[in-house]
């Protein structure tokens, strides 16, 4: 069986895709990930059995989810970085308007790309 799009962009991510399950799907156990054996496919196996679907829709639903949820992990190092170029204010921090924009921008572009096609 020739392996997924998912299963070869992110097997060896599991952290993105466990988070990226219970962020979407909040009802799949930790144990029932664990048992999957860190596997893209027996995951997508899942998610299809589970919700009665079929393989494809499983997969482009999961790949989905982790883009979205390395894109969200991404977008928040971005902020974290501009965190370090703030400016202290009597011990505030006072985030620059560009900073903000800039790490918007950039999370935007990640969880909103244009069609390729």
């Amino acid at each position: 069986m020739e392996q997924s799009k998912i299963a070869n962009a992110t097997e060896s991510n599991w952290h993105s895709i466990k988070s990226a399950v219970h962020r979407r799907w909040d009802e799949i156990s930790d144990e029932e990930l664990e048992s999957l054996e860190q596997s893209a496919e027996k995951v997508i196996d899942l998610l299809a059995d589970r919700y009665h679907i079929s393989p494809k829709d499983a997969e482009e639903r999961l790949h989905a989810a982790v883009l979205e949820e390395e894109n969200r992990s991404h977008a928040i190092s971005e902020v974290q970085a501009a965190e370090m170029r703030f400016e202290s204010d009597g011990g505030r921090v006072v985030p620059s308007f560009q900073d903000f924009h800039e790490a918007h921008d950039i999370y935007r572009a990640r969880v909103y790309p244009e069609n390729p096609h």
